[in-house]
């Protein structure tokens, strides 16, 4: 989901600054006008405050789109995955919004976007109990945020996609005995139309019956700034 925001932001003028936890993931930005490139781990407090502090003279839209799909029913939620659900989900996404605010609020002008998830407050999917929980976490956060400072020229909102054809969806798939079958069960899985929540964008659609499968991206903070 990040490398389409990333590309749009660019196609519209923006100065993008692309980050992710893998540095090979970045490659393909290599002499691409309007895009910088660094390597974040968003455990990282400091470096993520460092990162922006280096763009906040300038920070318009902060993207948050780091994550990690916990597959699982309630009884197979374990304290550990809740933890770092809730940490990569969540927590690193309060941690950019944290370092980022001042700035804006500076400004009196700036954008943040939470990526969250149709499985959450708006809906529960099957074998998405932990993953469920922490992205209504991001619903929480984001009305939070727009909530506190609205009126101070900030905007918060949330994207709560159903099922996406990313890389992160490919493992997924790869990891069942027939992943042809399970991509095509997949495309005839039903969508809703789109709704806004404080907000939220969604989409519906799911992978039933998918093994318990973790895919973890500790990474996807876009910065879209002033040229």
């Amino acid at each position: 989901m990040a490398a389409p925001a990333r590309s749009r932001s660019r196609g519209e003028g923006a100065q993008v600054r692309a980050t992710d936890i893998d540095e090979s993931l970045l490659e393909r930005y290599a002499g691409t006008a309007n895009v910088r490139v660094a390597r974040l781990d968003v455990f990282d407090r400091p470096a993520i405050r460092a990162l922006v502090r280096d763009a906040a003279a300038t920070l318009d839209v902060l993207f948050n789109c780091a994550g990690i799909v916990h597959n699982g029913s309630t009884l197979d939620a374990s304290d550990d995955d809740l933890d770092l659900a809730l940490r990569l989900n969540v927590r690193a996404q309060l941690w950019t919004i944290q370092s980022a605010l001042p700035g804006m609020l500076a400004a009196a002008s700036g954008s943040i976007i939470n990526m969250a998830s149709i499985a959450s407050s708006i809906k529960g999917l099957p074998n998405r109990c932990v993953y469920g929980i922490s992205k209504a976490a991001v619903i929480g956060l984001t009305k939070a945020v727009a909530a506190d400072y609205v009126k101070q020229g900030i905007r918060c909102n949330a994207l709560c996609p159903g099922t996406v054809d990313t890389p992160s969806l490919g493992e997924r798939i790869r990891a069942y005995d027939d992943p042809v079958a399970a991509r095509r069960r997949l495309r005839r899985a039903p969508a809703d139309g789109p709704a806004r929540a404080g907000r939220g964008d969604r989409a519906d659609g799911g992978l039933p019956g998918e093994r318990r499968v973790e895919v973890r991206d500790r990474a996807g903070v876009l910065r879209r700034r002033r040229g």
